[in-house]
């Protein structure tokens, strides 16, 4: 902002007053455009935030409903990884002769919601949207987690037969701490499973706002 003084000095009191007037009038409507411009660049930013962040949120809702569609699936893989370990240990013998340990992780993204807050624009941004989105990147990071420690159970339950050799022939001690890492997982799944539906709905809750 650039104030110019008048251009000629004041002969009396009455043109003293007059362009100080004038100047403190061009101060006054220098600052209020600069308050309008940043004003308005700041609600663009937040809109613009806002926008970006609801369109993660509604891919990252698809992502985790189709992960949770296939739950019963991969509870009834667990269910058969733990029915074979529990007939080797009490009758040495199964019809079980295939288990699957994977399972699908949900891709959820932060990039929006980071660079949002990189940006300042949750700074500008209503305190209850802030709070209702912090809220929701909070269990997400929840689900995140519980994700990461069935990764570590898979590859825990998976390096018991790492070396190729068949269950049916494996010991006791071998089977007995594949069954305990498979019920795990699967306390791990059903944990996923509920806050994966509490996440879900929390999803629709905001973007049906």
């Amino acid at each position: 902002m650039e104030v110019h003084p008048p251009h000629a000095a004041a002969h009396s009191l009455r043109e003293f007053l007059a362009q100080l007037g004038t100047i403190t009038a061009g101060v006054l409507i220098a600052l209020s455009i600069e308050g309008l411009l940043e004003w308005n660049h700041y609600r663009t930013l937040v809109r613009e935030a806002k926008t970006t962040i609801d369109l993660e949120i509604a891919d990252n809702k698809k992502e985790l409903d189709g992960v949770l569609a296939g739950s019963e699936s991969r509870k009834k893989d667990l269910d058969t990884a733990l029915r074979l370990a529990n007939d080797l240990l009490t009758t040495k013998k199964s019809d079980v002769h295939q288990i699957n340990l994977g399972f699908e992780i949900a891709e959820l993204s932060t990039a929006s919601w980071r660079s949002a807050e990189s940006t300042g624009a949750l700074g500008h941004m209503e305190y209850s949207d802030v709070r209702e989105y912090s809220t929701l990147y909070e269990i997400q990071d929840l689900l995140a987690q519980q994700q990461r420690r069935g990764i570590e159970g898979v590859a825990a339950a998976s390096a018991i037969f790492t070396d190729g050799r068949d269950p049916h022939q494996a010991p006791a001690g071998d089977l007995e701490l594949f069954r305990q890492q498979v019920l795990g997982m699967r306390a791990n799944l059903q944990i996923q499973e509920q806050i994966g539906r509490r996440l879900s709905a929390a999803y629709q809750e905001l973007l049906d706002r």
